[in-house]
């Protein structure tokens, strides 16, 4: 058995979670408890965990003060350039979802797991196309832009401290903008 207590979380770890995401995250633990068993916590020399920060979070608000030495995996002998690597790889999802992912998982599960399937989050796109569309937005919305759009949006963010449709409404006028 491994102490979570022996075990450190990684220092201006790169990556977050959103509260949504974490809740799903806790309740795939909470009901595969044995798929640790299959991603473990990866962790360096010094205890330092390079991948799985947020399972770890988790288990310990689970109440988790040891974890079977099956669910920690050592990283021994990394250089710092394969350790940064390993932290960033780690997170990164390369595939996509098909509609395929209806016959493995319940639809209504679909959401609950975050998946998108690119038809079904690329139909808010084709809307922008008419300057007079009534905004209606259910979350968690996804629209694609470039990096000029997603500074706007940022700085958008800060200054005005609007509301997500206040927001959108805002980029919806920018992009026609830059259209004409």
């Amino acid at each position: 058995m491994i102490q979570l207590n022996e075990l450190k979380l990684l220092e201006n770890n790169p990556r977050k979670i959103t509260s949504k995401n974490k809740r799903v995250l806790k309740e795939s633990i909470e009901k595969n408890i044995k798929f640790l068993e299959f991603k473990p916590l990866l962790v360096d020399e010094n205890n330092v965990i390079l991948a799985g920060n947020q399972r770890y979070i988790i288990l310990q608000e689970m109440g988790y003060e040891e974890v079977s030495d099956d669910w920690v995996q050592r990283c021994v002998g990394l250089t710092e350039e394969e350790r940064k690597e390993l932290i960033v790889i780690d997170n990164v999802n390369l595939g996509q979802f098909t509609p395929e992912i209806y016959n493995f998982i319940d639809e209504e599960k679909i959401y609950d797991f975050n998946i998108k399937v690119p038809n079904d989050w690329n139909a808010f796109t084709n809307q922008i196309e008419d300057e007079d569309v009534k905004i209606e937005v259910t979350y968690p919305i996804y629209i694609e832009c470039d990096e000029a759009l997603f500074e706007n949006w940022t700085q958008l963010k800060k200054k005005e401290k609007l509301n997500n449709t206040e927001l959108l409404q805002e980029l919806i006028e920018i992009f026609n903008a830059n259209k004409k």
